[in-house]
């Protein structure tokens, strides 16, 4: 595969996006080599219908300030807000960008367990490898028969040395400087985004 990139894809609510996402990138650049990672503002994704508090705007602007110095981090806003947003359609859109190269899909364990319900789940995991974040109470075990029940051939792989254990739902009842970089929360507050 020499000559291949590795594009990283995460694909998230970002509401809002915190300490552990950044570890999360930090991370898949550091063990899995990747040349680039787009994150993926989901515009209404259908697993957290009416759920999301913050505007897309204000979720977008949040990674933007939060990725600024991370050259190989790209913002993309490829699932309009209002329209329901699934994985497999931004997929294949980064498959047009990048059709010669081989895709990570990154994701927490807590979004993996229930990875049937997602939509075309058989057709994701045959085009891309999982990298799954550790979240407390979820066994990799669980984690990859999940996943190996659904399609077989799936390639899993998990991020060493790091578990998040902290959800942007309790972050937003408790904007809190130990789980926000400085800039995410002065963006909170100036912009009463919550």
């Amino acid at each position: 595969m020499s000559g291949v990139k590795k594009i990283g894809l995460f694909g998230g609510t970002f509401d809002p996006v915190h300490k552990g996402h950044e570890k999360i990138i930090k991370r898949a650049f550091e063990q899995f080599c990747l040349d680039k990672i787009y994150l993926v503002v989901a515009g209404n994704p259908w697993m957290k219908k009416n759920k999301v508090k913050a505007l897309y705007k204000h979720r977008n602007n949040m990674l933007q300030l939060a990725f600024k110095e991370e050259k190989r981090v790209e913002i993309i806003m490829l699932e309009p807000e209002g329209k329901p947003s699934y994985t497999y359609e931004t997929i294949i859109k980064i498959e047009s960008r990048h059709p010669k190269e081989r895709l990570f899909l990154l994701a927490g364990a807590d979004a993996l367990k229930s990875f049937g319900k997602w939509k075309e789940a058989r057709k994701i995991l045959k085009k891309v490898v999982i990298v799954c974040a550790d979240r407390g109470g979820i066994e990799r075990k669980d984690i990859i028969k999940t996943l190996k029940k659904i399609y077989t051939g799936t390639k899993v792989e998990f991020l060493s040395n790091i578990k998040i254990d902290t959800t942007s739902s309790s972050l937003r009842n408790n904007i809190s400087r130990a789980f926000l970089s400085e800039i995410v929360l002065k963006y909170i507050k100036e912009n009463e985004v919550y």
